[in-house]
């Protein structure tokens, strides 16, 4: 286990507890009750984890302020009829955990819009043989982190979808920004250093 893998668990496991916590002490001052939010958000989370995989905002805050809301409302309900709550846990974690019913919602970049990396996507694209490029992977393929190039190669030069590309590599979606930005940083310096030199030439 390297440094990020474990810095990753702790963030992860720190997150979750603090939510918890806001929960369970909301749903106490609130209503007066823990034992509802616990019903509640466990009902929520098995039907999440059981054979279907979650889905998550790429940043934490949203994920934070979504989770949040969701069981402070579930919550609430809960106070007229748990059972309606508990059926309504149920559906939400399960229409939150399938990517195919919220490719086209805020948590997931819409059809038809262009990614952020589709100056470096197209570079790769046409350039396959580029001598740069090529370069480039080498780079990645010494680099002590062999995701970095296997992000590389799932997103941009095999074009795989961001889903199909944390399947393929068994990493949740969340955790591949970090690894698709550095990739898309080196790129856009070795677009920036190919444009520099062909305007250098042509002078």
């Amino acid at each position: 286990m390297n440094k990020g893998d474990l810095k990753y668990i702790i963030g992860g496991l720190t997150f979750n507890v603090c939510l918890l916590a806001a929960t369970f002490l909301t749903g106490w001052w609130l209503f007066d009750s823990w034992q509802i939010p616990v019903f509640v958000v466990f009902t929520f989370w098995i039907s999440r984890m059981c054979g279907l995989k979650p889905l998550h905002y790429k940043k934490w805050q949203l994920c934070g302020v979504a989770a949040y809301t969701l069981w402070i409302i579930l919550v609430a309900i809960a106070q007229m009829s748990l059972g309606i709550s508990l059926i309504l846990a149920l559906t939400c974690g399960i229409i939150l955990s399938n990517p195919k019913t919220t490719q086209n919602i805020s948590l997931w970049k819409p059809k038809g819009v262009p990614s952020k990396y589709q100056e470096q996507k197209e570079f790769v694209k046409f350039n396959p043989d580029n001598s740069e490029l090529l370069a480039f992977e080498n780079k990645l393929k010494e680099s002590k982190d062999n995701r970095d190039y296997l992000v590389y190669k799932c997103l941009f030069r095999d074009n795989l979808t961001w889903q199909e590309t944390a399947d393929l590599l068994d990493i949740e979606t969340t955790r591949l920004t970090p690894f698709a930005d550095k990739v898309a940083f080196g790129l856009l310096l070795t677009i920036t250093e190919l444009n520099n030199k062909e305007k250098a030439g042509k002078n």
